[in-house]
């Protein structure tokens, strides 16, 4: 009787374990679900990028 006791889990045991597989669930779903943001060469955060995807030297050196 004991070892059978053992073997089973309680409602509150397989509600706990209900509620992490929806988390983990949920999280992974908004990782794979996730936009995928258009390719850019660079990074600006207040501005359009100054230098086009093929430019040859900054302005600030000489050719």
């Amino acid at each position: 009787m004991r070892l059978v006791k053992c073997i089973m889990t309680s409602g509150q045991d397989l509600q706990r374990r209900g509620t992490v597989l929806l988390i983990v669930a949920a999280l992974f779903a908004r990782t794979v679900l996730a936009d995928v943001p258009d390719y850019q060469h660079g990074i600006s955060l207040l501005h359009e990028l100054k230098y086009p995807a093929d430019f040859e030297h900054f302005d600030y050196a000489g050719p």
